[in-house]
């Protein structure tokens, strides 16, 4: 895979071998360094100026198919281990049967995803504090009280997502989207934006529809801004990455990047001015 960050349409660097995984922060708190997983196993921290390799960490149990970084930058999960992010030390363990890691945005909880659904850990010491079954999560708030989940009702894709309370009950709201790819909870709750079948459209908490615009015909992911007035969405080809600006709410206004690959994922930076963006 090449990773490329991007401002706009602008590129500013192109680099091969490393990868991004979903779920955590790319950034490094201050913005000058990105968290990549290479194809060597290790996990390396990239100038975010220039894309070479400032520092790399190996995981205590081998090479790392897995790796996220906490928003703070004090965390690395992979799918079977917390690790000191300074100094890779290993801080924590977590179930061996993760099949994806992802971190609250307030850095304090950390979700290992399973067959069976979902556990909610204590990022500090990767202590499970509760379960919930049957979950098929795709974000999760800042504060880890609410979890969005796909909702099937018929064979796959996904048409929707629930809205669920990590203390349990019935779903908080029930968000119809059909051939939904993915969704994703604004950092200030003021907003669930949803992606797939040609669409993107964003939510109240409540259930009511916001605003809609067209959406490449297979945009398969959602990256937001920190301050929840960009998104930035992907496809599998024509392999365009678009930014759309959600501040008009009924009318999104998108800014396309073509490219000839596709992207697998995108996250923005701390201060929302950078993209940076996984070519497959």
């Amino acid at each position: 895979a090449a990773t490329g960050c991007v401002t706009g349409p602008e590129r500013i660097w192109e680099r091969r071998g490393l990868s991004i995984d979903p779920g955590g922060a790319a950034f490094t708190p201050r913005g000058d360094e990105i968290l990549a997983r290479g194809e060597d196993g290790l996990v390396h921290f990239v100038d975010a100026a220039t894309g070479l390799t400032r520092r790399s960490i190996a995981a205590p149990g081998g090479p790392i198919e897995s790796a996220v970084l906490s928003p703070d930058g004090t965390r690395i999960a992979t799918r079977s281990s917390l690790l000191d992010a300074s100094t890779g030390a290993l801080v924590g363990e977590l179930p061996e049967t993760s099949l994806d890691v992802e971190f609250t945005r307030n850095s304090e909880r950390v979700l290992t995803i399973t067959l069976e659904g979902v556990r909610i850990h204590d990022a500090r010491t990767g202590r499970t504090l509760t379960t919930i079954p049957g979950a098929r999560p795709v974000d999760l708030s800042s504060d880890g009280a609410l979890l969005l989940s796909l909702r099937w009702t018929g064979p796959c894709p996904p048409d929707g997502v629930w809205v669920l309370d990590q203390a349990g009950g019935p779903p908080i709201a029930d968000l119809s989207h059909a051939w939904l790819s993915d969704a994703i909870l604004a950092p200030d709750r003021r907003f669930v934006a949803t992606v797939g079948g040609g669409r993107l459209a964003l939510w109240t908490l409540d259930g009511e529809r916001l605003g809609r615009c067209w959406a490449g015909p297979s945009d398969r992911f959602l990256a937001v801004s920190p301050d929840g007035t960009r998104l930035g969405t992907g496809s599998r080809h024509p392999g365009a990455v678009s930014i759309v600006d959600t501040a008009g709410s009924t009318h999104l206004e998108r800014h396309v990047c073509e490219r000839k690959t596709s992207a697998s994922s995108a996250a923005f930076s701390s201060d929302g001015r950078r993209l940076l963006v996984v070519w497959s």
